[in-house]
């Protein structure tokens, strides 16, 4: 599995966890829990888009990182 090298980077570990609390509130007030089936198809988006927005960090999600891999 391949993944992005930002994940190394000062900058992104900085703000990773408050980011992924972030997109799990976010989630959640949708009414959708960590526990379902085909979650990381919402989170990977919604955790670029405010690492992107909110931070200026450009960070590939592992689906692009590894487009021949089928999540779920």
């Amino acid at each position: 599995m391949r993944r992005d090298p930002v994940e190394e980077t000062a900058a992104y570990r900085a703000v990773v966890a408050d980011v992924e609390r972030s997109v799990d509130e976010t989630l959640l007030e949708f009414g959708m829990s960590s526990d379902r089936i085909g979650y990381c198809h919402a989170f990977w988006p919604l955790k670029q888009a405010f690492l992107r927005d909110d931070h200026g960090i450009d960070w590939k999600t592992p689906t692009e990182m590894n487009p021949n891999v089928l999540f779920d």
